[in-house]
């Protein structure tokens, strides 16, 4: 009783522990998407709509910043 107790036991840990994995991963995917679309994307888009002046002013700050 004791035995199948613990195997049930570390079953149960072992599944929480694939969950949670799978989760971890699932989110830090999730993030790397939304870093690369707020990273690359929306800086081009700003750029291209801003008059050439201040693309050459904001340019040194947006290096700096990455």
């Amino acid at each position: 009783m004791l035995w199948s107790k613990q195997v049930r036991w570390e079953e149960v840990m072992a599944m929480m522990v694939v969950m949670v994995a799978v989760v971890v991963v699932v989110v830090v995917l999730m993030a790397l998407v939304v870093m690369e679309v707020v990273v690359i994307v929306l800086p081009q888009s700003i750029l291209h709509n801003l008059p050439p002046a201040c693309v050459l002013i904001m340019r040194p700050g947006a290096s700096l910043r990455l």
